[in-house]
């Protein structure tokens, strides 16, 4: 079996960009990684946009380690051997082609429809099945929720 974890993310105003992405590795890849992972943010929670920006868990931290801490662990993903895919839509571009539609409804299911097939995908052609983990921070728990619950996140 292969595990996806699954994240959104959008510009601060959610009006330029909106982009759902996963990583996918076998059990023993995210084992390795979660170690090194945690090793190296000694157990605190990382969420990108509160270490780039020095808020949340790192507003007390200098701000060149934070970013060195960025930087270290987003060399232990690449060095982890899992493989990711992100599917993001240009907002603005968006509206343009479909004006009626509401931003993030569309934007949200497009992006996660196209993470799970890709991840659904790359298990199939490992001769596997996938396991889908998503975040469930307050920001996204109702969107996840919603599209992912009825897949039952096994595919």
């Amino acid at each position: 079996m292969l595990y996806a974890y699954g994240d959104e993310s959008s510009d601060e105003t959610k009006r330029r960009v909106f982009a759902v992405g996963t990583v996918i590795g076998a059990e023993e890849q995210w084992a390795e990684l979660e170690e090194r992972w945690a090793s190296r943010t000694g157990g605190i929670p990382f969420h990108a946009n509160d270490c780039d920006s020095d808020q949340g868990d790192f507003r007390n931290r200098p701000h060149n380690e934070n970013k060195q801490l960025y930087a270290d662990l987003t060399g232990i993903l690449a060095d982890s051997g899992m493989g990711g895919y992100t599917a993001a839509i240009a907002l603005a571009s968006r509206r343009e082609a479909f004006p009626d539609v509401e931003d993030m409804d569309w934007s949200y299911y497009k992006a996660f429809q196209e993470a799970v097939e890709h991840a659904k995908n790359c298990a199939h052609f490992n001769g596997e099945t996938v396991r889908f983990i998503f975040d469930t921070r307050e920001e996204s728990t109702y969107n996840t929720g919603r599209v992912a619950h009825p897949f039952a996140l096994f595919c």
